[in-house]
């Protein structure tokens, strides 16, 4: 079962970054819940909003996603609060995101959140919380994470 996740998650990545939206398709008739068609009709118009660099379409497609319970749509929105992509950034609102998508997401999606959430506080210089959620991040099954852990201890 967790390597269908995988498969699902890595599937859906690829059809992200290469703007295909056939296994996305495929990713939409595996997912379950009330609002999953939707939920990934939205995430899927932001990838692609991102890829052509229409940065606030993204982040109201990711949001619209976000909003109906998508993990992974929380990770991206958390990656464009962090960074300049929206112009300033507001790391209030990227520790939340990331925070809600480790807590609803599956184990490959909050390991993401959990690792995004490290860097984000290790650019903050806050070395405390950094590790505390790269250990996180390396306990979800992120193996960069765990190098960065075995490494530093």
């Amino acid at each position: 079962e967790e390597l269908a996740e995988i498969a699902l998650q890595y599937a859906f990545a690829l059809a992200c970054v290469e703007g295909e939206l056939g296994p996305g398709k495929r990713i939409q008739e595996l997912r379950t819940g009330q609002h999953a068609d939707r939920a990934f009709e939205h995430l899927e118009k932001g990838c692609d909003f991102y890829e052509r660099g229409e940065f606030s379409e993204a982040a109201r497609e990711f949001s619209r996603a976000a909003r109906l319970g998508c993990p992974e749509a929380q990770v991206n929105l958390g990656n464009m609060y962090s960074s300049n992509e929206l112009g300033t950034p507001n790391i209030k609102k990227a520790v939340y995101c990331y925070k809600s998508a480790i807590r609803k997401g599956t184990p490959l999606t909050a390991a993401n959140a959990a690792s995004n959430l490290a860097i984000t506080y290790k650019n903050l210089g806050k070395k405390r919380l950094y590790f505390f959620w790269m250990k996180r991040a390396a306990a979800l099954g992120d193996e960069d994470a765990e190098k960065i852990v075995e490494t530093s201890e």
